[in-house]
């Protein structure tokens, strides 16, 4: 059954197409900051206040960064940092402002002539990039960057596109797997098995060469997985074993859990192995921001 504010309708097959919304909360120390030297263009609200900070901005190093993938627009951020180039130009401050692009490509973009063409472009202009950078934190009290590998990037101002997630109405039917992504598989006794996501896909299909798609699908899949043979059904590709939590453990054991492993959802099962619920980070957030 679906819930909708205009009555309950039933279904037997359901296709879910509904989009996805930013997720700042998660990146470690995100969400916090939005809006304190730490914009994003992807919301109107996000757009304009960077506009007023941007209209006080005449010195110092701003960066521009991707998140994580995927993401809409996957070209918009790199637009932006010729667009801000453009700006701070024609506002005569272009020598007083360093602008670096930090990318989980492995160039100025995925796709090999396009990037050839783009990276030429940032050369002129004097646009830093930063490959292959995926963010895992920010340190608001230092101004940095972190990437999951260890690096970091300092900045005065950054402009970020954060994640990009499944719409809440996912994660609130219990379909999603705390990004709006993905399943937990059960067997018929209801017990979890496995989880099925959008990475056990995409390790799934075989691409060729140094393609855009396979670069494009390197960098959503973010580190290496052994490649899977597509069958026909979904334990052919599921990743088996997920990493869960009992439904009594604490709140602490579970963020725990997640940062030993580095993961940001657990799957919460009773002791019988029967799917419970999901936690995610945005799930914690919202508790800390409720209890302050």
């Amino acid at each position: 059954m679906i819930e909708t504010d205009l009555g309950t309708v039933a279904y037997d097959w359901l296709i879910c197409a509904m989009g996805c919304r930013i997720a700042p909360e998660e990146i470690t120390g995100l969400a916090e900051v939005m809006g304190k030297d730490v914009y994003t263009f992807y919301t109107l609200d996000g757009a304009l206040a960077f506009q007023h900070a941007l209209d006080n901005l005449h010195a110092g190093k701003l960066v521009i960064a991707m998140a994580d993938m995927p993401i809409k627009s996957p070209l918009a951020p790199l637009e932006f940092a010729f667009l801000a180039d453009h700006y701070f130009r024609q506002k005569g401050v272009r020598e007083q402002m360093d602008i670096h692009y930090v990318t989980p490509f492995s160039g100025a973009f995925n796709q090999p002539n396009a990037n050839r063409l783009l990276s030429g472009i940032t050369q002129e202009k004097n646009i830093t990039v930063i490959p292959n950078f995926n963010i895992e934190s920010i340190d608001a009290n230092k101004k940095t960057l972190y990437s999951l590998k260890g690096d970091s990037v300092d900045y005065d101002m950054l402009c970020i596109t954060p994640p990009n997630v499944g719409p809440q109405v996912i994660e609130l039917s219990g379909l999603g797997d705390g990004m709006g992504y993905g399943l937990p598989v059960v067997d018929g006794n209801h017990k979890l098995i496995g989880v099925l996501t959008e990475a056990d896909f995409l390790t799934a299909i075989h691409v060729k060469g140094d393609s855009a798609v396979k670069q494009m699908f390197d960098v959503i899949i973010r580190r290496k997985r052994a490649k899977k043979k597509m069958g026909s059904i979904v334990d052919d590709i599921m990743t088996r074993d997920p990493i869960t939590v009992k439904e009594e453990e604490t709140l602490q054991h579970a963020i725990k859990v997640m940062g030993m492993n580095k993961i940001k959802r657990l799957i919460i099962v009773d002791d019988q192995n029967r799917v419970k619920g999901v936690i995610s980070r945005p799930d914690l957030v919202r508790l800390f921001l409720m209890k302050g």
